[in-house]
């Protein structure tokens, strides 16, 4: 279960990059609109050096990784991305509102993406918010990670 409110609603894929940074605080730069770009383009998490690459190979020029590693501190701490560390013991980026519920995390490559948010997955979440509270347990931020292997790993 990945929960965590959000200090303003959450980013609509339709929402204008710059505007959603400054409405959440942050300037908008040249790094800081490359990285979160990077991040809402992507379907899982993102390592550091991913976002780098990725904002490399979309002709973001002049962008070193100081600047990625600040812009990700700057988005997670808005509320705009989630980190997650993974089992390799790696911080990795979603862009908030991709990680709805749990997550997997491949055993061999590491790499993170959410798990579909259907209803058989929210009947899940909500059996396990049942069994904390009978528990006499409070999650307000919960995280559930489903370790296995991914298709492209298994092959």
């Amino acid at each position: 279960m990945t929960r965590s409110p959000a200090p303003l609603p959450a980013a609509r894929a339709d929402d204008d990059p710059a505007e959603l940074l400054r409405a959440h605080g942050l300037r908008a730069t040249r790094g800081s609109l490359a990285v979160f770009d990077c991040l809402r383009g992507s379907d899982g998490a993102l390592t550091p050096d991913e976002v780098f690459e990725g904002c490399r190979a979309s002709g973001a020029d002049g962008i070193d990784r100081v600047t990625v590693y600040r812009a990700l501190d700057r988005l997670a701490q808005a509320g705009l991305c989630d980190k997650v560390i993974g089992a390799d013991r790696t911080g990795r980026y979603l862009a908030r509102g991709t990680a709805v519920g749990p997550l997997f995390e491949c055993a061999s490559c590491h790499r993170i993406v959410p798990i579909a948010d259907d209803r058989a997955t929210r009947s899940a979440l909500r059996q396990l918010e049942r069994q904390l509270e009978r528990q006499g347990l409070q999650a307000p931020d919960a995280a559930l990670m489903i370790r296995g292997t991914c298709t492209d790993c298994r092959s």
